[in-house]
C-alpha cells in the first residue's frame, strides 16, 4: 500500500513517518491519503485531528493508526462489490421469508388438527 501524507503539522508528519516505517510513502499518487486538515480527493483519506469529524483522534498509538488504515483500505476495496453483496443479502432474506412462511403454515395446520 502506498501512503501519501498531507500534514500541516511537521511534528505529526514526522510521527507518521516513524509509525509507518516499512510502508511506501509517496509525495503524490498514493493508494491512501493521511492528512490533518480537510483535504479533497477521490482516494481513501484518513483525517487525523482533535475534532469529532476526524477519523483518528489525537493522541493515537501506532496500532490505532494501522488498524484505521486497514479498515479504510478494506472499506474501499469492498466498495467494488456492494452490488454483489446486496444481491446475496436479498437472496438470503427471500429464502428466510419463505422458510418462516412455511413454518407458520405448518404450525397452523398442526394447531387445526388438535
Amino acid at each position: 500500500m502506498k501512503i501519501e501524507l498531507h500534514c500541516r503539522s511537521l511534528l505529526l508528519e514526522k510521527s507518521l513517518r516513524s509509525y509507518l516505517q516499512g510502508y511506501e510513502l509517496v509525495e503524490e499518487g498514493g493508494d491512501v491519503v493521511i492528512c490533518d486538515h480537510l483535504f479533497t480527493t477521490s482516494r481513501p483519506c484518513l483525517r487525523i485531528g482533535t475534532d469529532e469529524e476526524a477519523e483518528l483522534i489525537k493522541p493515537f498509538t501506532r496500532s490505532q493508526l494501522l488498524l484505521k488504515l486497514e479498515a479504510l483500505q478494506k472499506r474501499y476495496t469492498m466498495g467494488a462489490l456492494p452490488r454483489e453483496e446486496n444481491l446475496l443479502e436479498e437472496k438470503i432474506e427471500e429464502a428466510t421469508r419463505r422458510f418462516v412462511k412455511e413454518i407458520v403454515q405448518i404450525v397452523k395446520e398442526y394447531g387445526a388438527r388438535e
